[in-house]
This record gives C-alpha cells, sequence and structure tokens, in this order.
C-alpha cells in the first residue's frame, strides 16, 4: 500500500463528486480529512456495509475544496478499511489483528461489541447522555455499525493501549 498512490490504483471504478479528488485522492487525504467531505454522519445507519459507501462517494457533494482544509470525517478512514480489504483479501479487523494486535501481544482488544466478552463488560467504560425528559444520565449501548467500523469499532483494554503506545 503506497500512502500517497490515488485510490484509483486499487480500486477501479472509484469515482468522488469532484473528478480531482477522483484522480488525486489517496489513503493519506482520507486519514489526514482532507478529501474536501463535511462529516455525512447522518449516512451511517443507511449503509449496510463498506461497498455502499464507496460506492455512495460520487454522489456526496464536498462543502470544501479537494485538500483545501481539515474538515474531520470518520467516514474517510471506514473507505481507508474498505480499501485495506481490497488490497489484502482480508477483512479489516482480520488484518489488523494478524498484522498488529496479536504481534504486539494485544489480546483484549476486539473489534465489535457483539464478539467483546462478557467479562470484558465487567470493568468497561460506558457511554452515557442526558434524558431531559426523566432529568437523568442513562446508559448508551455500545454502536456496533458494520460500514463504519474501521472508523471507530476497536475495544480495548488499558493494558493492551500501552502495548500500542510503547510501539508507536
Amino acid at each position: 500500500l503506497d500512502w500517497d498512490a490515488p485510490i484509483k490504483t486499487y480500486l477501479s471504478g472509484f469515482s468522488m463528486y469532484d473528478s480531482k479528488a477522483t484522480e488525486q485522492l489517496c489513503i493519506r487525504d482520507c486519514l489526514l480529512h482532507r478529501s474536501g467531505l463535511p462529516s455525512y454522519d447522518c449516512l451511517w445507519d443507511q449503509l449496510k456495509d463498506r461497498s455502499e459507501l464507496a460506492e455512495a462517494l460520487q454522489y456526496l457533494k464536498p462543502s470544501a475544496k479537494f485538500r483545501e482544509k481539515f474538515q474531520y470525517n470518520n467516514m474517510m478512514y471506514a473507505f481507508a478499511g474498505y480499501i485495506l480489504e481490497n488490497i489484502s483479501g482480508m477483512r479489516w479487523d482480520l488484518f489488523i489483528q494478524k498484522y498488529i494486535t496479536k504481534i504486539l501481544g494485544m489480546n483484549n482488544t476486539y473489534f465489535s461489541a457483539s464478539t467483546l466478552p462478557t467479562h470484558f463488560h465487567h470493568n468497561a467504560a460506558f457511554a452515557y447522555e442526558y434524558d431531559k425528559a426523566r432529568q437523568a444520565f442513562k446508559r448508551v449501548n455500545y454502536f456496533d455499525g458494520k460500514a463504519s467500523a474501521p472508523a471507530g469499532s476497536m475495544y480495548s483494554s488499558v493494558i493492551d493501549m500501552a502495548r500500542w503506545v510503547i510501539m508507536i
């Protein structure tokens, strides 16, 4: 994988709304949030998988010029995961597990809320939101997004995260 090679090198038929982005977008652009696209977070509930995300990119209108400015966008991280899958022939989670987490001894890192072992929940941090009607906080369940998984579906322990930091 060449961080600066155009995505078209890896995905024939790749297209973005912006023709310059179609020709020049690379993995580095995706990960540095400089695709020109705003977050488009409303799409997560509508996409079944990352191939639908890749297809949808051609219809998403940018809100800035390509590489003009930083615009936080998780969707492009999910798209980078899709590219990794296409290049490697492996699901992104299996690739990361085989080539990163297992090598680093990160044995308490999981890639889906649905695969978390029961013991993980006993000492895990959870998100909460304020319910105005009940005037109380309520726990929010883990999000298990299929299409967005490479953008944030890793669940880990502090010991495993320390292993990651030491590696860097």
